[in-house]
């Protein structure tokens, strides 16, 4: 580890690690480490990614800020645009390489207008249920703050299917689901909770005990999607119908809550940026990895590195051991360089 330090030690290497979820923080870490400097670009500006974030000599962290456009030469020119308030300030970054940490983000829900999202105030997402759970406050009907006494669940909505959706699993949201079912049980054990899924796919160490977790906590689990989510007449409650495929019967669930766990695409907006850096994407829309995915961090483009989620979706610990693996990635092709 010494040795690469003394490698990296030029003070004028530098890169730009862009998203500073998991993988990014992991991956400015390791650069720090190996002596490398750091610029990392973050969307987000709220307190809790501050705390998480780098700190210290060799890093500059751009919160609240994205890149939107980059050229290249000797060295990558990344044009990152930063807003505080009202105030809308662009610069350039000269760097010698860029991790990809970009993440990625649902699928659009309203092409599956069946489930009623953005129609019926009381349809979610797990994203949206997550940041619920994350308050100490009572979880209750977002249409009029009425209790709970059922909710649905519904898996794969957007997700391994061809034209409404990425055809790829999205491979966080049956634990999500189950995670999130345990904590409403937990709150109040009164609760129903139903989660209906095309299959249950929990390969992560300790999933399948959280599993049996929800079972025990008497959490119902009905194999296949359903047909529709209606609204009763004059009521904001839902009716959610469609066929149990194991056992061939149809169902009718009233629910205060319906929760959908969405499929995970790159964002559109990152699209024009990849492009400029001459970063492909694969026959599922997602960045193409010039080695065996789905842990490989080279890109199509020479000098960008892609950490985490960016190149497929995955969970905490992988995430973070890529972004470390794309530091040291990164740092090779800097030696490699001088």
């Amino acid at each position: 580890m010494e040795d690469e330090r003394k490698a990296c030690a030029p003070s004028d290497r530098k890169v730009m690690v862009i998203g500073a979820g998991v993988a990014g923080v992991a991956a400015a870490n390791a650069l720090i480490d190996l002596g490398v400097r750091v610029v990392l670009v973050e969307r987000s500006d709220s307190s809790t990614l501050l705390r998480s974030t780098p700190k210290g000599e060799g890093i500059m962290v751009l919160t609240g800020s994205r890149a939107i456009g980059a050229e290249m030469g000797d060295a990558f020119h990344i044009e990152v645009e930063s807003v505080r308030g009202r105030c809308r300030q662009r610069a350039v970054h000269q760097v010698d390489a860029v991790i990809l940490a970009t993440g990625l983000v649902p699928t659009d829900a309203s092409l599956i207008p069946e489930f009623g999202m953005g129609r019926h105030r009381n349809v979610v997402s797990q994203q949206q249920l997550g940041a619920m759970l994350a308050s100490t406050r009572e979880i209750t009907r977002p249409s009029d703050g009425g209790p709970l006494s059922t909710v649905v669940f519904i898996q794969c909505v957007g997700s391994r299917v061809e034209k409404r959706g990425v055809p790829y699993c999205s491979a966080v949201c049956c634990a999500g689901a189950i995670e999130q079912a345990i904590k409403l049980k937990q709150r109040d054990p009164k609760i129903g909770v139903y989660i209906l899924y095309i299959d249950i796919r929990m390969a992560a160490k300790g999933q399948e005990a959280m599993y049996k977790m929800a079972r025990q906590l008497d959490v119902k689990f009905i194999r296949g999607q359903p047909a529709l989510v209606a609204i009763k007449p004059k009521t904001e409650q839902l009716l959610v119908c469609g066929e149990n495929t194991l056992l061939r019967e149809l169902y009718e669930i009233p629910a205060d809550l319906v929760v959908l766990g969405l499929g995970l695409r790159e964002d559109p907006e990152n699209l024009e940026l990849f492009h400029r850096l001459g970063v492909e994407l694969d026959r599922e829309g997602l960045i193409e990895a010039s080695d065996m995915p789905p842990t490989s961090v080279m890109t199509s483009a020479k000098g960008v590195f892609v950490a985490g989620s960016a190149s497929a979706p995955m969970g905490v610990a992988e995430a973070e051991a890529m972004g470390i693996q794309a530091a040291h990635s990164a740092s090779a092709y800097l030696r490699s360089r001088t």
